[in-house]
């Protein structure tokens, strides 16, 4: 999982920062600050939010018994963040789509 999900966050980071320029220089200026928004997810997870939970859980394994409520809540933030990256990716999706037709 340590590196799984950073490398599918670098990734994502990559693909949303290319759909951004794509969609500024279309001139299509709410896709573009949708697909920033999303960057800014994977920026979070990659950057702040695993660091903290590879911590926690390191700490928590060694007998912290703190560390298990810190793993568990930064871990329902970095899900958070990718549901609703998800579900603004979705809508960038249906919404080009509907545009396209």
């Amino acid at each position: 999982m340590r590196v799984l999900f950073p490398r599918m966050f670098i990734f994502g980071l990559i693909l949303s920062l290319m759909a951004s320029f794509v969609a500024a220089y279309d001139g299509i200026l709410e896709m573009a600050l949708l697909s920033i928004f999303i960057s800014t997810g994977f920026i979070l997870n990659a950057f702040v939010v695993t660091p903290i939970i590879n911590k926690q859980r390191d700490a928590m394994l060694e007998g912290d018994e703190n560390a298990g409520k810190k793993f568990k809540q930064f871990h329902f933030v970095s899900v958070a963040i990718f549901l609703v990256q998800l579900i603004t990716s979705s809508y960038i999706v249906v919404t080009s789509i509907i545009h396209i037709s």
